[in-house]
């Protein structure tokens, strides 16, 4: 994983994500979901985003549609593609609502660090 300085705490998450592609429309305002879903397998996650365990790189600034639950809470959310190697991705979160960043607060509090 490449060094990075980080701004929040990141903890262990080990769970199965759901991952769609995304485009921006022709406007650039809205994001637009393609293709089929993708399970992939998440590593550890912060309150701006997740690392995933991939099979094979993604392209760098790809955007993606992810879904996840964090203690039986849904998470709906779209984040970009800011690092990759063969096996593992670090994802930014771009689009987060309140309530899913709470969730995700919560989980990275009591999970210690």
């Amino acid at each position: 994983m490449p060094s990075e300085r980080r701004q929040k705490p990141r903890v262990r998450f080990e769970d199965s994500v759901q991952v769609r592609c995304v485009v921006s429309s022709k406007s650039g305002h809205i994001f637009e979901v393609q293709g089929d879903t993708t399970h992939a397998q998440a590593c550890d996650l912060c309150e701006t985003g997740l690392r995933l365990r991939v099979k094979g790189a993604l392209d760098l600034q790809t955007i993606l549609k992810v879904n996840f639950e964090v203690k039986k809470k849904p998470v709906d959310v779209y984040a970009r593609v800011v690092w990759a190697t063969p096996e593992h991705c670090g994802l930014r979160f771009l689009v987060l609502d309140k309530e899913c960043g709470k969730y995700i607060r919560d989980y990275v509090a009591s999970s210690g660090n």
